[in-house]
């Protein structure tokens, strides 16, 4: 069945090994800004909108990559905080590799604005249309695959790991546990494995 970028049926990306497959082709073929939007979409649970949205002031401090940063969510208007440790070497990369963008993920057609113009009229950030072109090409293995299938993979490895669902919608932003049960596809018999082994 041909993949759709359809947002609600969108499916996870269910294990490490297949993760690490997609960033291994989005580096041989890809732009290294795509590679490390798949980054911070599989390693912080942000929607794409709010990806797209990041500006390196606020990622940045006296020069370096921040721990941690406050995002407000374009749909919610909640504010979540997100942890960059684990790809401060991915983001450090992009910045050494796009010195003068604003944008982190700063669309290439609109490069030479940007150091043109000092106060940054006419910036772009890539487009949600061309972010999911790219991930519906090198993600496999998932029948419906949309922006959200990052954020999806996220929250779903998060919860198989063992991190209380509690604690994953707190940092996904949503007003209540069932609403991330549903949104990450969670099972009933995944539900029932998790306590197979529980005893007191």
């Amino acid at each position: 069945m041909t993949k759709k970028n359809l947002p609600h049926a969108a499916e996870p990306i269910r294990s490490k090994n297949e993760i690490n497959r997609v960033k291994l082709r989005l580096l041989e073929k890809e732009n290294f800004k795509f590679y490390a939007i798949f980054c911070v979409g599989i390693n912080t649970g942000l929607r794409i909108g709010d990806i797209l949205s990041l500006k390196w002031d606020q990622v940045l401090k006296n020069g370096e990559i921040r721990d941690h940063i406050k995002v407000k969510q374009q749909k919610t208007k909640k504010v979540v905080e997100v942890s960059l440790k684990s790809i401060k070497k991915v983001l450090q990369e992009l910045k050494s590799k796009n010195p003068d963008d604003l944008y982190l993920f700063q669309s290439d057609h609109h490069h030479a604005k940007a150091i043109a113009r000092s106060k940054g009229e006419n910036v772009k950030a890539y487009s949600k249309q061309a972010v999911y072109n790219v991930l519906n090409e090198y993600i496999e293995g998932v029948e419906y695959v949309s922006t959200h299938t990052l954020r999806k993979s996220y929250g779903a490895l998060a919860y198989r790991s063992g991190i209380p669902i509690a604690y994953i919608s707190e940092r996904l932003g949503h007003s209540n546990v069932q609403i991330t049960q549903r949104y990450l596809c969670i099972t009933a018999d995944e539900t029932r494995k998790a306590f197979e082994n529980f005893s007191l």
